[in-house]
Parts: structure tokens; sequence; C-alpha cells
């Protein structure tokens, strides 16, 4: 047997907590071999080895059942305590003798170091630990724990979502709200147990802002383990981890103003904003829209010119208020509204590389009023005809509501005027009264026109005109297509209080009807007086018109009027220094219109006719001409029906080579030397004599005795033979005796 005592066993406490050391023998303090052992007489040297625990002392003694040693016990069990407890299954610790005298037995037998040497692992009772909680995409993160992670104690199942709690932080972000969805490994694949770190995914209720934070924690003390068995306590938390902004920049709503002269809009957004996602350029212009909603104002289009921050200084990027300058096409009337956007959802960005969406603009703005108040529509153009005999509304409307404006009507040659006016806040009405005089000029002038906005326009004028009475067809003239309606009517009795002339007062041109229920003399005196009027101001000759209608043929000079005309028109124009030449007539009858008019220096006649009372009648019109030689004359002829429209028209030139009656012009030249020329006409056939006597009656030659056909002649004589003095030339006809006195001088 060996007589000394040795160590034969030793039991770890699973809590760390204790040491049984089991001996062949009982054993006690050496000092007498009969006291107990004391904590003195050993010694615990403690490795760390990285774990947790930092150190560990023997604090007591006892037997196994906790009670004090009394010596000789064969197991003795060291109570010892960590320091930084727990420890985490790396640390060990060793027990041995103080020294090799320190233990004996009952025979004093000493305990050698050799046989007493304990070495063990501490158990790892150290909770697995949130290490790292990161945020690796914007709805992920990733958790890392000390060591592996199982969801019991046996450490074989995987953790799941419904191991983890998450809290949530709002400060003052957009989301209020979040809850995990998933877990997966790193490879985002499926977990089998043991990893140390997961990816975690989550939603929230609203896109976070980038103040929001979470916390991660076990859902409860049986949640998570680590592979000894440790759980994870609940009061394990992880560092806050702060939501990636993923809140696009908007727009507040309310904040956006625009300025009283329309230059510039400004608006807050919810945070500091740039041109690029890479957040190192301004906005820009055309990083922006700008919407104009007309509304049937002035102004048709805008855009965003410049941009500034609220201080006006130029943007250099991260401003949250900003001033953007619009270019305006047309001015604006202050119906239109506006609003701006992003040109699209990837132009304007936050610092966190959201973009703005279009879909949130700045408030609709109403533009204000810079369009000086206009007159829009003048329902009678200005220069435009008014009858002076019906009364003749203008209504003018503004462009705008107006607030107030002057206005005055004047007529340039009638002083009492009258009219009625109605007014409303975007329009005005002035009905001229008749009578209204002749030919005369109606001023209206609008002035002081102000809109709402107190803007003031310049003054307009407007003038209207009365054309002259009888001017059916208001062309500013007096004619023969006003007579033929004159005439229908005067015969059909039509509207005399409305379409009549008469009678008149007033200074001529000027006339002002005062219009009775019949047509009669005054109404065909006032037509007469304007058709002359009218031919003293644009003359006798009409339009040239071709030939419509009818033919009617003038080479005979003698034409039949048209049965079925009520007025007609036949202008005769010939070269004067020719002769004379004539319109004649017939049958038009006392109570009709016949107009004539000649200016013999120009070589015009006009002959204008219009039956009140047709009939059936032949009315011959035929031209009578007084010429020294054949010659040709233009006429311009119109006949018009009832019902007003044209039944014949036309131009035609003719030839008037037959005179209208015997004629011996004077001899040219006159007086003459030796030679001169003798021209006679003779209207129809007959035989002619012509003589030639002296003073004393005594016939000097006979020049022609012969039959002549109609027409011009002329032949020469020469007086060569004869002395000089008076002499005259005799032409015989029929019943017709001409004479011209002639002077020979040589």
């Amino acid at each position: 047997m060996n007589p000394y005592p040795r160590l034969t066993d030793d039991s770890l406490d699973e809590e760390n907590g204790y040491v049984d050391l089991v001996f062949s023998e009982g054993v006690f303090s050496a000092s007498d071999c009969s006291s107990a052992v004391e904590t003195g007489d050993f010694i615990l040297s403690f490795s760390q080895n990285g774990g947790n625990a930092i150190d560990a002392t023997i604090i007591t003694l006892t037997n196994t059942n906790d009670t004090t040693l009394s010596g000789g016990e064969s197991t003795i069990r060291a109570v010892f305590s960590l320091s930084s407890p727990p420890a985490s299954g790396v640390e060990t610790i060793q027990i041995t003798p103080v020294n090799a005298y320190a233990v004996c037995n009952s025979l004093g037998n000493r305990l050698s170091i050799s046989d007493c040497t304990v070495n063990l692992t501490l158990f790892d009772r150290l909770p697995p630990d949130i290490t790292d909680a990161i945020m690796t995409a914007d709805t992920i993160v990733s958790i890392s724990v000390s060591e592996g992670m199982f969801n019991n104690e046996f450490g074989t199942g995987a953790v799941s979502v419904e191991d983890f709690h998450l809290e949530f932080y709002a400060n003052n972000g957009n989301a209020t709200n979040a809850q995990f969805i998933n877990v997966s490994n790193t490879s985002q694949g499926p977990l089998t147990g043991g990893e140390t770190t997961i990816l975690i995914g989550f939603v929230t209720d609203l896109l976070p802002s980038g103040s929001e934070e979470i916390t991660l924690s076990p859902a409860s003390s049986s949640s998570i383990y680590d592979p000894a068995g440790n759980p994870m306590p609940v009061t394990m938390i992880s560092a806050r981890v702060t939501l990636s902004d993923r809140l696009p920049p908007m727009i507040i709503a309310l904040t956006s103003s625009i300025s009283s002269d329309n230059t510039y809009v400004i608006f807050t957004l919810t945070e500091g904003v740039y041109g690029s996602n890479e957040v190192t350029t301004p906005v820009e212009p055309n990083d922006f829209v700008v919407e104009l909603i007309q509304n049937g104002g002035n102004a048709t289009s805008a855009e965003v010119d410049y941009i500034t921050n609220s201080r006006q200084f130029p943007v250099v990027g991260g401003e949250d208020t900003l001033r953007c300058y619009l270019a305006i096409q047309g001015t604006p009337s202050g119906h239109e509204r506006l609003y701006i956007r992003a040109a699209n959802d990837n132009s304007v960005f936050d610092g966190a590389g959201n973009g703005l969406q279009v879909s949130y603009p700045t408030d609709t703005l109403q533009l204000f009023d810079q369009l000086v108040p206009t007159v829009d529509s003048v329902s009678i153009a200005h220069g435009s005809p008014i009858s002076s005999s019906i009364a003749s509304p203008i209504n003018i409307t503004f462009s705008e509501p107006i607030q107030s404006f002057g206005y005055s009507v004047s007529a340039r040659h009638y002083n009492y005027l009258s009219y009625i006016t109605d007014t409303t806040a975007t329009g005005f009405k002035i009905t001229l009264q008749p009578p209204m005089a002749s030919l005369d000029t109606i001023t209206l002038s609008i002035f002081d026109l102000i809109d709402s906005a107190g803007l003031e326009a310049v003054d307009f004028s407007y003038e209207f005109y009365t054309p002259p009475l009888g001017d059916y067809d208001i062309d500013g003239r007096v004619n023969v297509e006003d007579l033929t309606q004159f005439v229908s009517f005067w015969m059909a009795d039509s509207q005399p209080l409305v379409l009549g002339l008469g009678p008149t007062s007033g200074t001529f041109p000027h006339l002002v009807p005062e219009l009775d229920l019949n047509y009669d003399l005054d109404d065909g005196m006032t037509f007469i007086r304007m058709w002359s009027w009218s031919l003293e101001i644009f003359g006798l000759e009409p339009l040239v018109s071709p030939n419509i209608g009818i033919p009617i043929n003038w080479d005979k000079l003698v034409v039949d009027v048209p049965m079925e005309a009520i007025a007609g028109q036949v202008y005769l124009r010939y070269n004067p220094n020719q002769g004379k030449v004539d319109l004649q007539h017939t049958a038009f009858g006392n109570n009709n219109f016949t107009l004539k008019k000649e200016l013999v220096e120009n070589g015009e006649i006009l002959l204008e006719f219009g039956l009140v009372e047709p009939n059936d009648d032949t009315k011959i019109i035929s031209i009578k001409s007084e010429i020294d030689e054949p010659a040709d004359a233009t006429v311009i002829y119109k006949f018009f029906a009832k019902d007003h429209s044209l039944i014949a028209a036309g131009t035609q030139k003719i030839a008037l080579v037959i005179p209208t009656e015997f004629r011996l012009m004077q001899n040219y030249p006159n007086p003459f030397n030796n030679t001169t020329t003798i021209r006679y006409a003779v209207p129809e056939e007959t035989d002619i004599q012509l003589e030639i006597f002296d003073i004393s009656g005594r016939l000097v030659e006979t020049l022609t005795s012969q039959l002549h056909q109609p027409g011009f002649y002329d032949l020469k004589w020469s007086g060569r033979q004869i002395a000089s003095g008076i002499y005259f030339i005799k032409l015989e006809a029929a019943k017709t005796v001409l004479t011209q006195k002639m002077i020979l001088l040589k």
C-alpha cells in the first residue's frame, strides 16, 4: 500500500462555483496532523485564455454538504469565486497544495504536489451577446452575436423571426412602426442553427425618413441560446440602428407663394435637395417644369428661368427653400394658375438620393393680374356704317371685370344725338337712337378704364359713320343700285318709317330723316338731292360692267328698255373736242324718276331712271350726236328687275359715223392763204350742192353738185386764182341751206 495520500478524483460544479476534490484517504492540515485543511493549504491558478472571467480565488473549504471541515475528510469541496463572471468556457483553473508540506494523512505522510494537481476548464456560463447590428440594405439588418445561435438549450434548432423582438423609435420621422418579416443567413439562404451573423428583413408602415431607429432583443428568455445552452437574456438589446432614408423629398403643402409681380415662386421642401443622386450639384431650371393652367387668361406658358435660395443667393446644393424665377409667355391677366413640379422622378434628389416625385408639386397658385384691361370686342367695328333711321346697339366687351370707366358720345354734324346705355362688370352697351344725320361721324370714347387690380388702360376711341340717305347698299354712293331698291320699296309701300327718306331737316348733305308713314315727294326729293351729291363727289362714270343678261346692241344708237326693268342706268363717254353727244329718252312717265347729269366739258352723260308706276309702254333711249367728224363713244349700261336682279348690263364701244343732221363746219385754216379745207355732214341720202360766193354774192365756184350718201365729207379749195377778200361757203340740200364765212389773205 502507498503510505502517502493522493488525489483520486475531482468534479467541477456546472455553475463554476466549486470543485469537489476526492482523496485516497482522509487528509489533515500538516501543521498538527489533526486539524482540518484550510484555504491557505491550497493554491488556485487561473488562465483566462481570452475568456470572459479574468481570475478566480478559493474562498472556503467545506464538506460536500457545505458544512465546516473537522479534519480527516476524504472529500473536500473547494469553493471559489470568479472575477468578472461568468466564465465563457475557455478559462482554465489549476488547484495544487500550496507546497509539499501543507497537507498530510493521519500518519503525517505529506500530500505531494504531483499527486494533487487539478487542471479544469470552466463551464461556459456566459449568455450569448449581440455584438453588432447594422443596416446592410434599406430593409435588412445584419445581426452579429458573440457565438452561434440556436432556438433551444440543446443547440440543435435554428432561430426564427419569432425569436426576436423589435423596438421602434420614430424620432419624429415619417415611419411610425416596423416589424420583422424574415431571417436568413448572410447569403440570404435558410438558417440551420449555430450562425453567429444573420440577416433580418423588416417592413415599416411608412417610408422612413432617416431619423427612425430600431433595436433588437430576444423575444423571451427562452428564445435564443448559445451552443452551451445559455439563453440570451431579454435585457440583451442591440445598439440602435438608424433606418435608411427612403422617403423622397416633398414640397410642403401651403408653403408655396408667388410674388405680386409674378416674377418668382418660392416654396419649402421637407429636406435639402440636389440636382443629382450623387448629391454633388445644385438643382437647375431644367430640373423643374411649370404647368400653367390658362383658364382663358392671356399668358400661354411659363418655365423656370433661374433658381436662388431664400436669400436670393445662387444655389449650391442642399437647399430646402427654393426661389424659382419664371419666364412667362404673355402678360398674365389674373385668370391663370400654375404649379411647379419635378421634370421627372429622377431630376431632383434629397441627400439620400431619393427622387422628388412628379406627383408632389407645389400648391396651385393664382397669377396676379398684370394685363392692362382692354376692349376685347366691339359688336360694330370701328369705321363701320350705322343707320340714321334705326336704333344701333353697340356692345363693347372688356377683357376682364372692370372697376370703373368713363365714356363720351358725340356727333360731328348733329347736336341732338340721343342714346341708351347699360353697363355690366365685363361689358358696356350703348344704343344710338334715331334719327341721326346723314353723312355724320359718331365718336364713342372709352377712358379711365380701370380693372379690379387697379390697372388703367389707355383711352379707346371708335368712329361710326352714317351713310348718305338713299345709300341702301351702303357703298358710300347713291346710284342706280340704290334707285332700284328705292322704287321697289316705294311700289311695295315697304316700311316707310325705316326705308323712307323724307321729310328731312338739317343742313345738306347732313340731312336728318324725320320719317312719316308715306312715300311721297319728300322721299323723292331727298333721293334726287343725295344722288346729285354723290355725282359731285364721285363723278358720273360707273364701274365697267361685263356683259350680263339680255344682249343689247347700241350700234344703231337707239335701244328699247327691257320691259321687265324698273330701273336702269346709261352712261355715255365721248371726246368733247369732236363735238357734242346727247342721251334722249321717251315714255318714262311723269310719276317716275328720270335723273340726268351732263358734263359737256368732260364728254360725259349719265341717265338713270326708276319706275314707281311701271307700265307696258315701250321706252326708248337714243344717242344723238352733233360732231364734226367720225368719232366713237363708250356706253355703260345696267337694267334692273323688280327683285333687284340684273336684267342686262354691259359695256360697248360705238362708232359715231352718221351725223344726225346736216352740218357745214367752219373751214380751216381760216383765214387761209391759197388753200383751205371745207367739211360738211350729210345725215341721209340726198343731192348736195356746195358753192363759193364772193362778198357781192357772185358765184365764184361750184365745188360739188351730186348725190351723197350719209356721212362726213371734206374737200380742199384753192384760192390762187382769185383775189384776197371775204368769201362765203353755201351748202344746199333739200330744204336745208347752210353758210360759213371765210377769209382769203395773200
